[in-house]
């Protein structure tokens, strides 16, 4: 996906940032649509056995009642979990936390620049 946005905008005079804007932009929205997905199967998933439970009220067979007792009991206990490696579990609160940590470090770059912008200008009124 960056390779596109960056294709569709290239010119000969593109600027660096524009360019790291595109790519995180890109990553973004990736890690955000693989959340997303994971999320909503998830959901899906713990819905299951509600659904297997209307249909085993539905029929009067012995035979599936089992059936959808063991399954359902599966369902609930083996739930699924997407996960990255077994480190990061794809959740929405994965992406709050990214963002915190992003405007962490955020307020830290902000404030090293403001402090070397008036250091900069400090050395620049004692030199007139």
């Amino acid at each position: 996906m960056y390779f596109v946005i960056v294709y569709l905008s290239s010119t000969d005079n593109v600027d660096i940032d524009k360019q790291f804007l595109y790519g995180a932009i890109s990553n973004a929205l990736e890690i955000w649509l693989l959340v997303h997905i994971s999320s909503k199967t998830s959901f899906q998933f713990d819905t299951c056995p509600r659904l297997l439970h209307k249909l085993k009220n539905s029929s009067n067979e012995a035979r599936l009642h089992r059936t959808v007792e063991i399954q359902s009991v599966r369902m609930y206990q083996n739930r699924i979990d997407f996960n990255i490696l077994g480190l990061f579990s794809l959740k929405y609160c994965l992406l709050f936390n990214m963002m915190s940590e992003i405007m962490t470090y955020l307020v830290i770059l902000i404030q090293f620049n403001t402090h070397r912008m008036t250091t900069t200008i400090m050395t620049e009124n004692n030199y007139k």
